[in-house]
């Protein structure tokens, strides 16, 4: 709370009822939601399934700002969100190892590699 009262921020005595609503709204609210439905989609799918979805709340947060706040997207924000959802596509397309076709296995005798 120290930070936050240095950079010029009201301390924790001055914020109102609203604020405090706000921020619990936050802590509790989104917080405790998206661990929720990520918690329950890592029990229906597995953890490399959905760790690029981590990389979308960004760009989500762009978009939504955009809708919700009635905020400017400029060109830098523009090329952030390309480079984070073509990072994504990269790393899920791309990175992928090849599929080969799997080694016979002959009983007592070791594969070759």
């Amino acid at each position: 709370m120290s930070v936050i009262v240095r950079i010029g921020a009201p301390s924790s005595g001055k914020l109102t009822a609203s604020d405090w609503g706000w921020l619990a709204f936050l802590a509790f609210g989104c917080s405790t939601y998206a661990y929720t439905v990520w918690f329950y989609a890592l029990g229906k799918m597995p953890a490399s399934s959905l760790a690029p979805w981590v990389y979308f709340v960004p760009v989500s947060a762009i978009v939504w700002s955009a809708f919700v706040l009635g905020e400017h997207i400029t060109a830098f924000v523009a090329l952030g969100g390309v480079m984070v959802l073509g990072g994504v596509i990269l790393a899920e397309r791309v990175g992928q190892p090849s599929a080969r076709a799997p080694v016979p296995v002959q009983p007592g005798i070791a594969p070759r590699r």
